[in-house]
């Protein structure tokens, strides 16, 4: 392998290993009570190789954020896939359901319901969703086009507007948690999407 190659996988295998330590704190202690110097000494680094990838704790977070977002979607499709298989058809609702399932799962609640939004702010914690988000909502709203659920010069404002519910869904989520609320609430939250996905993309969705 040429020296520059092999220095670029060393750079993102450095990087790649600081996001995993980081996610791991974060899930178990939160972003609040995980100081920088936690995750610098968990992943057997230096302060200096730290700041190398990111400018600050916060910056760190939303690299896992980011991270995060995309293991769970790839997560959702595997799951959506293999549900269409056991049901012998393909159901729009599904990946949607299952996206807030992952979201009220422990440590991933933590960093995407609650830290995400409280430190990167709601419209910095929206532009990442809708980066990992927006392509499988889109695919879904074409589906139910395709039979005639939705009006095809609609699916960019279909599109947006689910994506809106699923955004607010999940801070509703968060905020529930920290005030207290009990997990078993978060069932509300699905049956009311899930509902609202019958109008949206068809009876045959729900």
């Amino acid at each position: 392998m040429p020296v520059k190659s092999w220095k670029r996988e060393q750079v993102l295998g450095t990087r790649t290993w600081l996001i995993e330590t980081a996610t791991v704190l974060f899930g178990q202690r939160g972003y609040a009570e995980t100081p920088l110097e936690d995750v610098v000494r968990r992943a057997g680094l230096t302060r200096g190789a730290v700041y190398h990838h990111f400018k600050d704790k916060q910056a760190l977070l939303e690299a896992v954020v980011d991270q995060l977002l995309l293991n769970v979607v790839n997560e959702v499709e595997r799951r959506t896939l293999v549900r269409a298989v056991e049901r012998g058809r393909e159901r729009e609702s599904d990946a949607i359901e299952f996206f807030l399932e992952e979201l009220c799962d422990g440590a991933t609640h933590r960093i995407l319901s609650v830290d995400g939004p409280a430190v990167l702010g709601r419209e910095r914690f929206g532009e990442l969703l809708g980066a990992r988000l927006l392509s499988p909502l889109r695919h879904a709203v074409v589906r139910a086009a395709e039979r005639g659920a939705v009006q095809a010069d609609l699916i960019p404002a279909v599109t947006h507007l689910l994506f809106g519910a699923v955004q607010e869904a999940a801070l509703l989520i968060g905020q529930r948690r920290r005030g207290g609320a009990r997990r078993d609430g978060d069932e509300e939250i699905e049956r009311a999407v899930s509902w609202m996905l019958e109008r949206f993309l068809g009876p045959t969705a729900g």
